[in-house]
C-alpha cells in the first residue's frame, strides 16, 4: 500500500514538474519571438569613401536584399538609424537631449515611381572595376556616364553598376530627407539612373565619392524602445 501511494505521489510530482518546464519553455520562446519582431536584420554592407573640403570619411549602408530594406547609420548623436523601404517610406530613429528614444517616418514618393528616360545622362565606352579581393568577393564592374546639367558649368563624370541587387532610388532618396536624417553627400540621381543602377563613382568640384566594397557584413538594429514622434 505504501509503495502504491509513493508511485502515485511520484507520478503527480513528475507531471507537475513537466508542466512547469513546458510553461517556462513556452514563455522563453514567446519572449524570444517578441524580441525578434523588434530587431531588424541586415546582411550586407555598402561602403563608400567620400571626400569633402579636403577631408575624407567613410559612409556605411546595410542592406536586406530579401526585404528590400536599406539601413543608414548617421554619424550623429541625435539620429541612430534611418531605414528605407521600397515604397519610399523612411523610418528615422533618434533621441532627444534627455535620452528619450523616438521615431518618425518621411516619404519620398519618387522612390516607388516608374523609371523615366532622360537625355541628360549619356553612357560612355568607359568601365571601372572595384577589386574586392580584400573581402573575398567578386569584383564589381561599373559603366561610365556623362551628366550634362544646365544648372552646372560643364558636365560631370559618373559610374554606376547593375551588379548590386538593390533599388538605387532608395539610396538617392536619402538626399531628400529633412534635417540630420539627410545623407551628408549629394547624389540625388532619381530619374537619371535606372533603379538597378547603383552609383559607384562621382566627382565634381565640391565632393568625390567612391565605392569601396559591397559584401557580407551583418548588422542588427533594435527598434524596441522607440516611441512614435509627432514630427
Amino acid at each position: 500500500m505504501q509503495k502504491l501511494i509513493f508511485l502515485v505521489f511520484f507520478s503527480v510530482t513528475t507531471c507537475l514538474n513537466n508542466n512547469e518546464t513546458e510553461k517556462s519553455t513556452f514563455h522563453a520562446y514567446a519572449k524570444e519571438a517578441n524580441e525578434s519582431k523588434t530587431i531588424r536584420h541586415f546582411q550586407n554592407a555598402l561602403i563608400y569613401n567620400v571626400t569633402q573640403n579636403g577631408e575624407s570619411f567613410e559612409v556605411w549602408l546595410y542592406t536586406n536584399e530579401e526585404k528590400g530594406e536599406i539601413l543608414f547609420v548617421p554619424n550623429i548623436d541625435m539620429i541612430q538609424a534611418v531605414i528605407s523601404k521600397p515604397n519610399g517610406t523612411y523610418e528615422v530613429y533618434g533621441s532627444d537631449e534627455n535620452g528619450k528614444k523616438f521615431f518618425w517616418t518621411e516619404k519620398v514618393n519618387e522612390v516607388a515611381e516608374n523609371e523615366q528616360k532622360t537625355t541628360a545622362l549619356k553612357p560612355l565606352n568607359i568601365t571601372r572595376k572595384i577589386n574586392q579581393s580584400n573581402i573575398q568577393q567578386l569584383d564589381i564592374h561599373s559603366l561610365g556616364f556623362r551628366l550634362d546639367d544646365v544648372k552646372m558649368e560643364g558636365s560631370e563624370m559618373l559610374f554606376a553598376t547593375t551588379e548590386i541587387p538593390i533599388n538605387s532610388y532608395q539610396l538617392y532618396g536619402l538626399c531628400r530627407l529633412n534635417g540630420d536624417a539627410k545623407w551628408p553627400i549629394q547624389i540625388d540621381y532619381i530619374h537619371l539612373f535606372q533603379k538597378n543602377q547603383v552609383i559607384t563613382h562621382a566627382e565634381d568640384k565640391h565632393q568625390k565619392l567612391e565605392l569601396l566594397n559591397y559584401g557580407p557584413n551583418p548588422y542588427e538594429f533594435d527598434t524596441k524602445w522607440y516611441v512614435t514622434s509627432n514630427k
